[in-house]
């Protein structure tokens, strides 16, 4: 992480202390997923805010048989760096976890009934750091560049993780659970 800190100019890239770092197991829902132009009046219901939407969500998951599934190994892969990110890729070895995860990630696409673009495709990585400043300033440390800077801290291994959690997102930096499955 001190890397990543040192290879950027100030507020260009986002720095995160270690206890941010997680994976996300089923991308979650942002202020764009409330627009109705995308979805329909009342997808949510009533309440048309994050708010309201994290509460019909907690409701949704509460009122259903969504199984615990309990802390993960993943396998470091490499690193894996875009425009805008840059990010640790990991894959669940086990294949029964695997298998426990992606029938999690079902029930909670039908209990939710939603889910992400790219759903089925997703990757599962852990993000160091987010771009803060515009990607399009030629001054910018691009993500391939700085993933070189990060890339020989890397190594490959496994790593155990908790239990995954509903979460709400504060901050880049405070992901208060308010679920453990």
């Amino acid at each position: 992480m001190r890397r990543l800190h040192e290879a950027s100019g100030p507020g260009e890239w986002s720095h995160h202390p270690l206890s941010s770092l997680h994976m996300t197991v089923f991308p979650g829902l942002t202020e764009y997923d409330l627009d109705p132009d995308r979805f329909g009046e009342a997808r949510w219901g009533p309440d048309q805010t994050i708010e309201g939407l994290t509460r019909e969500c907690l409701r949704r998951i509460e009122a259903s048989a969504v199984p615990c599934i309990g802390p993960l190994e993943v396998e470091i892969l490499g690193l894996d760096s875009r425009r805008d990110e840059v990010r640790v890729l990991v894959e669940i070895t086990d294949s029964r976890q695997r298998q426990r995860v992606a029938r999690f990630r079902e029930l909670l696409r039908e209990v939710l009934q939603w889910a992400a673009p790219g759903f089925d495709d997703y990757r599962f990585h852990i993000t160091l750091s987010y771009r803060l400043t515009d990607g399009r300033l030629r001054e910018s440390l691009e993500g391939e560049r700085f993933a070189h800077v990060v890339s020989p801290a890397i190594r490959s291994g496994r790593i155990e993780l908790a239990a995954p959690a509903f979460c709400v997102i504060d901050s880049m930096v405070s992901f208060p659970p308010l679920i453990r499955f």
